[in-house]
């Protein structure tokens, strides 16, 4: 998306990408086959996982904010961590300027 809002929700399954130049991207209720990657110019881009997956995160970061349901390991240039049980999901964050927000749902 190069600008504008995308909101969705219900049970969205599968793997892809998510790539934000500028604006927002919501994600609600999201079951991650196998990968997720996420591509942030400028923008926001939250991603509301469903149930309790084991997720294996890496973030390249040169500015932005990054929120997080689980602790991330600050390492140089960005995030990561590995949280739950396996089978793990990979999300996979690039963040120029922007926010990555992952949530889980209750």
């Amino acid at each position: 998306m190069v600008s504008g809002n995308i909101v969705a929700g219900g049970k969205i399954t599968g793997s892809g990408s998510v790539d934000v130049v500028s604006g927002t991207v919501k994600l609600f209720g999201a079951e991650i086959a196998k990968s997720l990657d996420i591509s942030a110019v400028s923008g926001t881009i939250e991603i509301q996982l469903a149930g309790d997956p084991g997720v294996n995160f890496r973030c390249d970061r040169i500015s932005g904010n990054v929120d997080t349901y689980f602790e991330v390991n600050k390492v140089a240039g960005g995030y990561t961590a590995t949280v739950g049980s396996e089978p793990y999901k990979n999300i996979n964050a690039d963040i120029v300027s922007g926010t990555v927000r992952i949530t889980k749902a209750d």
